[in-house]
């Protein structure tokens, strides 16, 4: 029966605490702590985006660019809930002429 090693580090599971299985790839806990750490300390993706209001860089999944202004999901989704609460309802045709 061949050896299980990590895909990050190359340790085997003889050698670590934990090892996680998924499909075609296996991951050590300390290759996974690793990756909780990087995730954690809020590294932007090397393609991200700076969105113009909160000035986060974000993924470019999650931003939109109108014009020359890029706008992230999070600050998009505030400005509709504020045009929602301020804009009166449309009002309908009415045939009272």
């Amino acid at each position: 029966m061949p050896t299980v090693h990590c895909n990050c580090c190359g340790r085997s599971k003889v050698d670590v605490s934990h090892m996680i299985a998924g499909p075609n790839v296996y991951l050590c806990d300390r290759c996974v702590a690793q990756a909780a750490w990087q995730l954690a300390a809020g590294r932007p993706a090397p393609d991200a985006l700076r969105c113009r209001f909160c000035h986060q860089l974000r993924a470019t999944a999650d931003v939109t660019t109108v014009g020359r202004v890029t706008v992230c999901v999070d600050c998009l989704g505030t400005m509709t809930s504020i045009l929602a609460e301020t804009t009166p309802p449309s009002r309908t045709a009415t045939s009272d002429r």
